[in-house]
C-alpha cells in the first residue's frame, strides 16, 4: 500500500510539473532567438535588434497596478543602479499602460529603464506572455537565456545572478 501511495504521489507530481504552462513557457523560450523587435520608447528612442546586439538585455513585461510587479519594482531599481556604468547591459521595461499614465507613474516611482508604453500587443503577439511580471534575459548573441515569471522581493537577485553569468561568459 505504501508503495502504491509513493508511486501515485510521484506520478501526480510529475504530471502537475510537466503540465505547468509557466514551466513549459520557460522551456520553450530558453535557447531561442529574440524575435525581430522595433520598440519606440516614451523618450522617442528606437530599440531594435541591431541596437542591442552584443549586449545583455533584460526585457521586463509589467503594468503599474500589477501586485507582483510592485513587489519586484524596488529591487529592479536597485539592480539598474548596480549596473549603471555598464554599457553592455540594457534594461527595457515594456508596460501595458499608455504613455501618459506610465510617465505620470514614473514621476512618482522612478525606474531608470528604457520604457515602452502600451506594450500589451508586444507582450501578446511577440512574446506570448502568460503572466506578469515576466522578465526575459537575452544574451549578447540575441538568444533568450532565462525567463522569470512572477514577482518577488528576490526577483532582482535572481536576474542579477543570470546577467552576471552572461557577462562573465562573454
Amino acid at each position: 500500500m505504501k508503495k502504491l501511495l509513493v508511486i501515485a504521489f510521484f506520478s501526480v507530481t510529475y504530471t502537475a510539473f510537466s503540465q505547468n504552462p509557466y514551466e513549459e513557457y520557460k522551456r520553450n523560450w530558453k535557447g531561442k532567438a529574440l524575435p525581430e523587435i522595433r520598440l519606440q520608447t516614451i523618450d522617442n528612442e528606437l530599440i531594435d535588434n541591431e541596437s542591442i546586439k552584443g549586449k545583455v538585455v533584460l526585457l521586463n513585461f509589467w503594468f503599474t497596478s500589477c501586485p507582483g510587479c510592485k513587489v519586484e519594482y524596488p529591487g529592479l531599481q536597485a539592480l539598474k543602479a548596480r549596473f549603471k556604468n555598464q554599457d553592455e547591459v540594457v534594461f527595457i521595461s515594456i508596460a501595458n499602460d499608455d504613455a501618459a499614465y506610465l510617465e505620470n507613474f514614473l514621476k512618482k516611482n522612478p525606474l531608470n529603464f528604457e520604457h515602452v508604453a502600451s506594450g500589451k500587443s508586444i507582450a501578446d503577439n511577440y512574446f506570448k506572455v502568460l503572466g506578469y511580471p515576466t522578465n526575459i534575459i537575452v544574451d549578447q548573441n540575441g538568444i533568450v537565456q532565462h525567463v522569470k515569471i512572477g514577482g518577488s522581493p528576490q526577483s532582482a537577485d535572481d536576474i542579477e545572478y543570470e546577467m552576471k553569468v552572461l557577462l562573465k561568459n562573454n
